[in-house]
């Protein structure tokens, strides 16, 4: 093969070659897009997709396992009774529902007079040591402007509907005169608050939360409660409570840790972490909701201790 041929033919295969690679990389950057136009995401974005979908299924397992809600200022002005509702935070929305005459408080002055009352604790109730039900803690002397707060109010077919937050138990003891338990068990001990109340009470189940749905139906039909619960009760014969169910001071002695609700007036109750104990003198309405009635007084308190 002479010269010219040989360059000829060089010439023609590198020409090959060339055309070669180019349909390579034309093949791979078709393929890109092609998998974009497809639908199919990179599997690098599907991974992380993926985990972030395990994470948030994770936290909400979490969450139903730890037996707790959140309540907001929105849920207590949802309220239509009279209630305390317990945030884990250890601050208090405390709802009041109340019958309202227009013609002796328009709501503006009924918005107004609350709104006095917080200025003046605000200005001058430092005076309140906040000893009472404060988890142990003594007063500070001082009141934090945000201590207490008007949530909500509104007045609707005879009816004053009135939400306030309280920071903490103090602050709510000390703006109602009231003495108000809202800490641990721990605390009501040190603070020697007698607790035999508790002793002998059994675990809430969902027998007990039954039977007070059942009472209270009965009670509005003025159908006989213990015909309502035989049926219940015939259950939990068959199931008797073990030793485990009752709290024992030996029991008592190992929940210090737990927090610990005593009210001493007929008042609905709240709380973001399930009931775990609560005394006879308050019916179990469900897992984070009892209710104290007449017989509930400063003398005869009602106790929840929470999970």
């Amino acid at each position: 093969m002479n010269e010219s041929h040989r360059t000829a033919y060089s010439s023609v295969q590198s020409e090959k070659r060339y055309a070669e690679e180019e349909r390579y990389k034309s093949g791979r950057e078709s393929g890109r897009h092609s998998s974009h136009s497809n639908g199919r995401f990179p599997w690098p974005f599907a991974l992380i997709l993926v985990i972030a979908i395990l994470l948030v299924v994770m936290i909400i397992v979490i969450r139903n396992r730890s037996g707790t809600v959140k309540i907001t200022p929105d849920d207590a002005a949802a309220e239509t009774v009279s209630t305390l509702n317990f945030r884990k935070d250890r601050s208090i929305l405390a709802t009041s529902v109340e019958s309202f005459e227009k013609d002796y408080y328009s709501e503006d002055e009924l918005r107004q007079s609350v709104t006095d009352e917080i200025t003046a604790y605000a200005t001058g109730g430092a005076e309140a040591d906040g000893s009472d039900g404060a988890d142990g803690a003594g007063g500070t002397g001082k009141v934090d402007s945000d201590a207490v707060q008007l949530s909500s109010l509104s007045v609707a077919d005879g009816s004053a509907h009135l939400v306030m937050q309280y920071a903490s138990v103090q602050d709510y003891n000390a703006f109602n005169d009231a003495n108000l338990f809202y800490g641990t068990v721990n605390d009501a001990l040190v603070q020697n608050i007698d607790l035999t109340a508790l002793i002998g009470t059994e675990k809430v189940t969902e027998e007990r939360i039954a039977n007070s749905a059942a009472e209270a139906s009965a009670n509005d039909t003025g159908e006989d409660a213990a015909d309502a619960t035989v049926e219940d009760s015939t259950e939990q014969a068959s199931t008797p409570s073990t030793s485990t169910d009752i709290l024992t001071p030996d029991g008592l002695d190992k929940l210090t840790g737990n927090t610990l609700i005593i009210v001493n007036e007929p008042i609905a109750i709240r709380t973001e972490r399930k009931i775990l104990y609560a005394t006879g003198n308050l019916t179990v309405t469900g897992e984070y909701t009892a209710e104290a009635g007449d017989t509930v007084s400063a003398n005869v308190p009602a106790m929840v201790i929470l999970k």
